[in-house]
């Protein structure tokens, strides 16, 4: 069972809790970011077909928020700005410097438009992947967030039926 549980990258510790970094690809390549939307419960295994190609020419770093694949869960902030500070302090220990390719997916998109703002000397560029922007919020109206959620618990029961316990 430790096999199973075994993580693939590094747990960094950031303020007492430890967040799992994976990184894949030659260091002298430029640096892509794969920064996972809501929903992405395990990065590092949900990216991994596109990190594989990506890493022939480029250094991909998985990032994996707190709370998310290896990382700890425990209650923290969880706005924009902290977000962002916590993952660039990860890369900052491990020595993984910009300048960096964030590649947001989903609700990310946000997060790399954010880590833009406050440091551009970091980001050469951002590549979308199903990115959602500041105008997806603007248009997300209380009944279609009640509709998502109802979707997800929907999907979160079905999945549940369908999963063993070792």
């Amino acid at each position: 069972m430790d096999k199973l549980l075994k993580c693939k990258g590094k747990l960094i510790n950031v303020d007492g809790h430890n967040i799992h970094v994976y990184i894949l690809g030659d260091i002298a390549n430029p640096k892509i970011v794969l920064m996972s939307g809501s929903g992405t419960v395990a990065p590092v295994y949900d990216f991994k077909i596109l990190y594989e190609k990506l890493s022939k020419n480029f250094r991909v770093i998985v990032m994996e928020k707190f709370g998310y694949g290896y990382s700890d869960i425990f209650d923290s902030p969880a706005d924009i700005d902290t977000l962002i500070s916590t993952q660039k302090k990860a890369l900052e220990i491990i020595g993984e410097n910009g300048p960096y390719i964030l590649m947001p997916h989903s609700m990310s998109g946000v997060e790399a438009l954010r880590w833009a703002q406050l440091y551009p000397n970091d980001v050469v560029a951002i590549i979308g992947n199903d990115m959602c922007t500041p105008l997806t919020y603007s248009v997300w109206t209380n009944e279609k967030v009640e509709k998502k959620i109802k979707l997800m618990r929907f999907a979160t029961k079905y999945h549940l039926k369908k999963c063993y316990v070792l």
